[in-house]
């Protein structure tokens, strides 16, 4: 016998052992990720899940889409938020609780992705980036807005898109079309991923340059048809259960009335402000994802991968820009292109040093960095992300914005209400309606588009006022905030002077003001009236003496 058979080789054994260490890191950073949101959960609800909760309540219901809530957003992530009600309650930390798990899911998508695009050592840098930035307040991460629901939609039908391109079935390109569109119903802005896909389809054929002008129609005919059919289903069961013309309205011709609000030099303002808070609280990351371009391997092989990555990248971007608003909350969907290239940065370094040195303490170099740039993204965000409560970070994210005391005000409306009662938010709270388990007495649950100037904006007062002179709400909680109204010098006060006279019939059982570190709600007759805070709601009961016939002030509400 001239040697001894080692099974298995040496060889397989080392894959079976950086395949496991993969695998641990990337639990790990998931866990990081899940341990960060788990200590969060009770955060209260801010305005826009306010609205997917409060949606979600009303389909769980059996109550159409926009029937009692008017809204831009299509009902994707309401039918979502409807599902986690379902299984985990309706409460805030049930929502929350169900974010963490959908945003580890992301994490692992975001692994995956980085995997494909990159490599394996650059997939996990990204997810664990991916884990901590999406937790930072600048992005306000730790609540469930739109975003967190475009993203694994949109990642899987990326990835599904690349099994295609291994496995050339129509079945792939439209599983990856109607993830895509699912993506879409999230929101809107998940569209610029199915544009990166349908161009990545498009270079890919152009590439082959087969000359079979059908087949390359055929695989574009089933991502477009993938696309569709999520889209199409949905506006069917908006038609059948009868509210497709409020759905056409606010989804379509008033969202892209209101996407060309702004002007290029208030964009450009907005991103500088948004976007730099970003950049403060995640600059460890945003650098190694800026010097990507240059770290990117661009030899003949890798040119077209390389390329890719940065398109991903770019309509990235484009997925934040709709509108020129820059929203903190939209950046979230710019984080798993910026966290793939800041991991592909680190990929690039650890490549050369495995190629260059035989030494293993410089080629793991790299994942010495990783773990730094995690820790020092999480130590430049303690404050929020280890130390502070619930409370104190939703003051230190949203400001003086009435989300803490929603949770007392609703909880009292439920209390002192009937289920069929309806009441009334003069303000755009609609957390409010989804803690208080009750139905508006009016569709328009934000007060925002009534105070924009455009000609509909009255229509939209007098037809607010015309819902609630006509349910004869049980309580109006009225918000004396600015963040609650956005009013301009050219807003219309219609709504204003008709509430004004409207509240007589109402009396006064409690009140909260708005502090430089909390918020108190009081029950009772104030002494004093109004509050001197800044922001301070009221909260009036029906009289019920008092007639219900119209105020007067509105001639054609009559």
């Amino acid at each position: 016998m001239t040697g001894q058979l080692k099974w298995p080789p040496d060889g397989r054994m080392r894959r079976l052992a950086h395949a496991q260490g993969r695998a641990w890191l990337l639990v790990a950073a998931i866990a990081l990720g899940a341990a960060l949101r788990f200590r969060l959960l009770s955060v209260p609800l801010e305005r826009d899940e306010g609205e997917y909760a409060y949606a979600g309540q009303l389909m769980l219901q059996g109550i159409a889409p926009y029937e009692f809530a008017y809204t831009m957003k299509l009902p994707g992530v309401s039918a979502v938020y409807a599902g986690l009600m379902l299984v985990f309650g309706q409460t805030h930390q049930g929502i929350h609780f169900g974010l963490l798990l959908i945003n580890a899911l992301t994490c692992w998508l975001v692994f995956a992705l980085g995997r494909r695009l990159v490599g394996p050592f650059a997939g996990i840098a990204a997810a664990a980036f991916f884990a901590v930035t999406s937790t930072l307040p600048a992005v306000q991460g730790l609540w469930a807005n739109a975003e967190h629901f475009v993203l694994p939609f949109s990642l899987a039908g990326i990835l599904a898109y690349f099994h295609w391109r291994s496995d050339p079935r129509a079945r792939y390109l439209m599983l990856s079309g109607a993830l895509l569109g699912c993506g879409i119903l999230m929101k809107q802005h998940g569209a610029a991923f199915l544009l990166f896909v349908g161009l990545c389809l498009g270079s890919s054929l152009f590439v082959a340059r087969t000359g079979q002008w059908q087949s390359a129609m055929r695989a574009f005919a089933s991502l477009a048809g993938g696309a569709a059919l999520p889209i199409a289903l949905m506006a069917l069961i908006v038609f059948e259960m009868g509210s497709f013309d409020k759905f056409w309205y606010w989804t379509v011709e008033y969202a892209t009335s209101y996407a060309a609000g702004n002007s290029l030099e208030r964009g450009w303002l907005n991103f500088l402000r948004n976007g730099g808070a970003i950049w403060q609280q995640a600059t460890a990351v945003g650098l190694m994802a800026a010097a990507a371009p240059l770290c990117l391997d661009w030899s003949p092989a890798r040119r077209f991968a390389s390329a890719r990555l940065l398109l991903f990248a770019l309509l990235s971007f484009l997925a934040v820009c709709p509108g020129l608003f820059f929203r903190p909350h939209y950046f979230i969907l710019l984080l798993p292109a910026a966290s793939i290239l800041a991991g592909a940065s680190l990929d690039r370094c650890y490549l050369i040093l495995r190629d260059f040195t035989g030494n293993g303490l410089p080629r793991a170099l790299p994942g010495a960095v990783a773990v730094l740039i995690v820790m020092i993204t999480l130590g430049m965000n303690q404050g929020n992300l280890l130390h502070a409560t619930p409370d104190q970070v939703l003051h230190n994210t949203y400001g003086i914005n009435p989300f803490s005391e929603s949770v007392l005000i609703g909880s009292y409306l439920r209390e002192h209400t009937e289920e069929h009662e309806t009441i009334a938010v003069i303000g755009s709270e609609p957390q409010i309606y989804f803690y208080a388990q009750r139905k508006s007495a009016t569709g328009h649950i934000y007060t925002y588009p009534l105070m924009e100037d455009r000609p509909e904006a009255r229509t939209m007062q007098l037809e607010m006022v015309r819902e609630i002179e006509a349910a004869s709400p049980q309580y109006l909680v009225y918000i004396h905030d600015a963040g609650s109204w956005m009013m301009t010098k050219r807003s219309t006060t219609l709504i204003l002077d008709w509430f004004s006279k409207y509240k007589d019939r109402y009396q006064i059982v409690g009140w909260s003001e708005a502090g430089a570190k909390s918020s108190i709600v009081h029950w009772g007759k104030p002494v004093s009236w109004p509050p001197k805070s800044k922001g301070w709601i009221a909260i009036y009961r029906r009289n019920e003496a008092q007639e219900s016939k119209p105020v007067g002030l509105l001639p054609e509400a009559g």
